[in-house]
């Protein structure tokens, strides 16, 4: 069976800039809305504690192959090959409920990727996303089972960050690249319905998998009610996706651990979370860092379907995130 998956600092500070020119012929009147930042695939995040728990998401250059960078907005559905040029986007505070200087609530299902570390080495990312200090920190979708080397340790490994806010003026929401008119976010209906059909096509893989194991049993309700989805986005919300992978024509089973090892730690000297193993996305983890062994499976809500992203991220075989860094560490 491939193992193949379709889903796969300094901040800056908050600004009031010529976003607020474009209000996107919305109302700016108030409504009880969140918005969803999601990124997927090989982001690492990196929680300032000394900028207001300001969060900077990053994705390493990879010098042996070519990554892409998938963006889902309003009326923006692009995929862009891995550059030369460095990337920066900003998520304005504008429109947002201030957050600063509280700790974001962290699912506790992304227990074994959080680490509190004292080394950030920076470098010329090629993508970067500074975003404020979000009210909380979560995933969507199913994990994927893992084992850190010396000492060896069991973990779950989430396929994506899911970064929350409060909205308070949705005109005034917006993500900004330099050079380029401002990012507008997306219905979260739009990601949600995906999210429905890569869920779909998930179960079938799981299935086929179980099948080959003679372990059909162990197969049922990866896809839930439309109840599930709807407690992942609410009419009124909001979403932005940022989804980093290889290109679709990619089939590289160890290219996700390599990069992980690789890439991604090197930001980090001395933070001992190497992979040494990687399942399979959607096959049962067990978490080293807390008892609930049901939190590999169900994520964040028991009403939280498992599925992906799929055809919003039209990458291959990033199955796996970055850690969530908070630093300093003291």
């Amino acid at each position: 069976m491939e193992r193949r998956t379709l889903f796969r600092g300094l901040l800056a500070l908050p600004l009031v800039s010529a976003l607020e020119r474009y209000t996107f012929g919305a109302s700016t009147q108030e409504t009880p809305a969140k918005l969803r930042v999601v990124l997927g695939g090989a982001f690492a995040l990196v929680l300032q504690t000394d900028r207001g728990w300001g969060v900077r998401a990053f994705t390493p250059r990879d010098g042996k192959r070519v990554h892409n960078l998938s963006v889902v907005a309003h009326n923006v559905e692009r995929v862009d090959p891995q550059e030369k040029k460095a990337r920066n986007f900003t998520l304005l505070s504008s429109g947002l409920k201030d957050t600063t200087g509280r700790q974001p609530e962290i699912d506790r299902g992304l227990c074994d990727l959080t680490v509190r570390h004292s080394r950030w080495c920076q470098e010329d990312y090629w993508v970067t996303i500074d975003l404020p200090a979000p009210k909380g920190i979560r995933s969507i979708g199913p994990m994927t089972p893992v084992v850190f080397g010396d000492p060896a340790k069991e973990g779950c490994m989430p396929p994506n960050y899911v970064l929350e806010y409060d909205v308070i003026n949705r005109g005034l929401v917006g993500i900004e690249e330099q050079g380029k008119e401002p990012l507008r976010p997306a219905a979260c209906d739009k990601l949600k319905q995906r999210y429905e059909q890569g869920c779909r096509n998930l179960e079938k893989q799981t299935s086929d998998r179980a099948k080959e194991r003679g372990d059909e049993g162990s197969v049922h309700g990866l896809c839930k009610g439309k109840d599930a989805y709807d407690s992942f986005c609410r009419p009124d919300d909001l979403t932005f996706f940022f989804g980093v992978g290889l290109g679709n024509l990619a089939d590289d089973p160890n290219h996700p651990k390599q990069f992980f090892n690789e890439r991604i730690l090197d930001s980090f000297p001395g933070l001992n979370l190497k992979i040494c193993w990687l399942g399979y996305q959607g096959d049962t983890c067990r978490h080293a860092c807390t008892s609930d062994s049901k939190l590999g499976q169900t994520m964040l809500h028991d009403t939280t379907a498992a599925g992906r992203f799929i055809e919003a991220a039209l990458v291959y075989d990033c199955q796996v995130t970055g850690p969530t860094v908070i630093f300093p560490s003291s």
